[in-house]
């Protein structure tokens, strides 16, 4: 399993917002053609109903779970937020 230390990004509103809707959106927080190969990806294979299989795909680990918008919301430990 691959690891990565980042910088948190998120204001504290950002964070009550997550905790309290459930999602955040991070308008521009991937660069287009990297969304745009995703979407490519998952309309080739449509047969792919659980995504994990992208968590083995470099392109996408790097381009949008490693975009440091995206690192540094995931919460440093998860289930944080619990309602």
């Amino acid at each position: 399993m691959r690891t990565h230390d980042c910088e948190p990004t998120l204001t504290d509103r950002q964070v009550i917002e997550f905790c309290r809707e459930g999602f955040l959106a991070l308008e521009g927080a991937v660069a287009p053609e990297v969304t745009d190969r995703a979407i490519e990806y998952c309309h080739a294979h449509p047969e792919d109903r659980e995504l994990a299989v992208l968590l083995e795909e470099d392109w996408f680990v790097d381009g949008i779970l490693l975009a440091p918008a995206v690192a540094g919301a995931a919460p440093p430990r998860p289930g944080r937020c619990r309602r």
